[in-house]
């Protein structure tokens, strides 16, 4: 289960979260890019480094997904400016593997 989890860097999305400040861990259950950065700009430099870091390899974080969010934007979907916050999913059931087509 826990090894289904693991974000692209190896790390375990619910573990990050569950050690990330207070502040942040609101910005990402709330999926607010806008919080996140204001939130971001609270912490001391090697803190926020450390922990957007630690998100991005559990996968909560995907740097420039924003940019290619934009490009998809014609088809319907939302943008966000500077990249994609994620959380640890709720288990459907669904344990079907999907892609997704890329151009």
């Amino acid at each position: 289960e826990r090894q289904k989890r693991l974000g692209p860097g190896g790390l375990d999305p619910m573990e990050v979260m569950e050690t990330l400040p207070e502040v942040l861990k609101n910005c990402f259950e709330s999926r607010d890019i806008g919080m996140l950065q204001d939130a971001v700009l609270t912490l001391p430099k090697e803190d926020a480094s450390y922990h957007i870091q630690r998100c991005i390899d559990a996968g909560l974080w995907v740097p420039g997904a924003g940019d290619a969010a934009k490009e998809g934007e014609e088809d319907g979907e939302k943008a966000e400016d500077e990249g994609a916050v994620g959380g640890p999913s709720k288990d459907d059931g669904d344990d079907d593997e999907k892609y997704e087509t890329v151009d």
